[in-house]
């Protein structure tokens, strides 16, 4: 009999500790994302209509937090246009939810949201993913990730960044960014 109940205590820590760790990493995610979004607005369009075809999947994953979880950033096929640009570089906007973010294992949560690509005008940078705050409804893989704290945080999160420009982090591999690089069109000078 003890054997049994030793196996789901262990069960129940292991779920509370996998539960706690999402928690954790989503609020942080929502106390620090405030910081990095940008208004559309405040942007110029672009001089040229200048797109990225991707013709299969590009995705890059980067440990974070103190945990170093592994957040996967992923793109979809399709056409990515030339949106707005800064000084930096542009942003290519692609197909609605074409952006997917994933958390942690492969049970973790997925977030799927409307963004593309940001190509910075330097060629020593790396291409970044990036997303619209607030375009994301999808509570539900946080609630099962983190419980109703979780969902909270992020549903907190989402509301403050509503319509602002979140850029991912930058991959340590320069595959994707190659990868990115080599499916620009440039449109007529």
């Amino acid at each position: 009999m003890w054997g049994m109940e030793k196996n789901i205590l262990r069960h129940s820590l292991s779920g509370g500790f996998r539960a706690l760790r999402a928690s954790l990493a989503i609020s942080i995610l929502a106390l620090t994302g405030c910081a990095t979004g940008l208004s559309p607005a405040t942007l110029r369009t672009p001089a040229h209509a200048d797109r990225v075809t991707l013709t299969e999947v590009a995705s890059y994953t980067v440990l974070a937090g103190l945990f170093k979880v592994p957040w996967s950033y992923t793109l979809q096929p399709g056409v990515y246009t030339a949106e707005k640009e800064d000084a930096g570089g542009t942003y290519f906007r692609g197909p609605p939810g074409s952006v997917a973010v994933h958390m942690g294992d492969p049970k973790g949560p997925t977030w799927h949201h409307t963004g593309g690509i940001w190509l910075p005008r330097d060629a020593s940078k790396s291409p970044r993913m990036y997303h619209y705050g607030g375009d994301n409804d999808n509570y539900g893989d946080a609630m099962q990730a983190g419980g109703a704290i979780g969902a909270a945080f992020l549903a907190a999160a989402n509301k403050a960044e509503d319509g602002k420009i979140l850029l991912d982090p930058s991959p340590a591999d320069a595959t994707f960014g190659t990868t990115v690089r080599s499916k620009l069109s440039a449109a007529a000078q």
